[in-house]
């Protein structure tokens, strides 16, 4: 990529001069960023590469900047949640696989949503629900129990008081 671009009029007010593009990056003449195509993270651009990439039309421009730069992003993304965010989920397992599988900057976000904190906790709220519904049917069946008795009685009094009515209107006649 030794070669000089064709700079058009609308692209020299955009680009610096090919001395002061190089003066600026004097001190390395590599810069940290992937090719116009889709790239690895681990490819560099060089200035050439760099020229090019600011000599094409704008909208081409955008997207290609866009898609070199994606994957150092997904990566700083990365890095960012796992330095700050995910130290309380270090002994998560599946958040970190989630995590190291992420393919993009969304994925990577997605990852560690608070949804992913409560997966590991439902079986333990699933074993407490169950819990909690064995003891309400137990003191159902003992409320029960308890009403039986309860309702045997009741039924007695009230034959009782029948019999006591039916017998105290046959004195009254």
């Amino acid at each position: 990529m030794g070669h000089e671009p064709t700079v058009t009029p609308a692209t020299q007010t955009a680009v610096a001069s090919p001395a002061a593009l190089q003066a600026g990056t004097q001190s390395s003449a590599l810069v940290p960023v992937a090719s116009p195509a889709p790239a690895e993270p681990s490819e560099e651009l060089t200035v050439d590469s760099l020229r090019d990439l600011l000599a094409e039309p704008a909208d081409a421009t955008v997207d290609s900047v866009r898609t070199a730069l994606l994957p150092y992003l997904t990566l700083m993304a990365r890095h960012q949640v796992q330095l700050s965010i995910s130290p309380p989920l270090q002994g998560d397992i599946r958040t970190q696989c989630r995590l190291i599988d992420a393919l993009g900057f969304d994925q990577v976000l997605a990852a560690v949503q608070p949804l992913s904190d409560t997966l590991p906790d439902l079986p333990h709220a699933v074993g407490e629900l169950t819990a909690q519904l064995k003891i309400s049917r137990e003191e159902a069946a003992a409320a029960k129990c308890l009403l039986v008795p309860v309702q045997l009685r009741v039924e007695s009094l009230e034959n009782l008081l029948n019999k006591s009515t039916a017998e105290l209107n046959g004195l009254q006649a």
